[in-house]
């Protein structure tokens, strides 16, 4: 939520979050913005509860050769000032489309790369949203690419083939490239043990890319009527 609150476009996300912030902070509750916990501190820390509300990380479906050379959309978004002037962004997902949108109103060209037919090709995102969101980027000239996936990316832009094999590979110049390919639930590989007298819950985590507002108002309901019933419960927020 933070990260695409950064967006002059979101500026509805970023109200929320400041107001979520101010309640929780007028209850008492301690916030510890931009900081990782990690088992060893809540097994010495003395707490008695610990309430998962993680959310949800990007994912890739096949890795791409150079991929250590892209910087993922959320960071791109916190620190605008190591984008260049011509970006590449691989995925139209709605993140993809924010981070596009948000880095063309901070000045640069940006050119974003889809794999699919079309962009917001899926079920979950309303007829509605896929018609603004569509008519913004439109509307701010940013070049979208479809039906083409990504081979490699290198130092000076990327390389990328149809999806359907029809044609030849092209290469495209870029002094940066974003990755974005939605979002998957962030949950450790395996059971974390946290200790026998540390009771665990689990707030429900993001499923789709659009869905942040349910999975964050539960972890905010949550941590502020635990608020009501406690002095101070210390909420970590990544």
């Amino acid at each position: 939520m933070i990260p695409s609150g950064a967006c002059d476009s979101n500026g509805e996300i970023r109200k929320l979050q400041e107001w979520m912030l101010c309640r929780l902070e007028k209850q008492g509750i301690s916030v510890h913005l931009n900081r990782e916990i990690s088992v060893e501190e809540i097994r010495s820390s003395g707490f008695d509860t610990v309430i998962l509300a993680t959310g949800a990380g990007s994912t890739v479906s096949d890795p791409i050769k150079g991929a250590d050379k892209a910087i993922p959309a959320a960071s791109a978004i916190k620190d605008i000032s190591n984008i260049g002037k011509k970006v590449i962004v691989v995925g139209g997902s709605i993140m993809g489309l924010e981070t596009a949108a948000c880095l063309t109103q901070a000045g640069r060209k940006v050119t974003v790369l889809e794999a699919l037919p079309k962009i917001l090709d899926c079920n979950f995102i309303s007829q509605a949203y896929k018609t603004v969101i569509s008519d913004f980027i439109e509307h701010l000239n940013i070049e979208i690419i479809t039906n083409s996936r990504v081979i490699e990316i290198t130092d000076e832009g990327v390389i990328l083939a149809p999806c359907d094999d029809s044609g030849e590979k092209d290469f495209i110049r870029a002094d940066s490239v974003v990755m974005s390919f939605g979002s998957k639930q962030s949950k450790p590989h395996v059971p974390v043990d946290y200790g026998k007298d540390i009771a665990v819950y689990e707030v429900n985590s993001i499923q789709n890319s659009d869905d942040f507002y349910n999975p964050v108002c539960q972890a905010f309901e949550v941590a502020y009527h635990l608020g009501q019933e406690q002095s101070a419960p210390s909420a970590h927020i990544r």
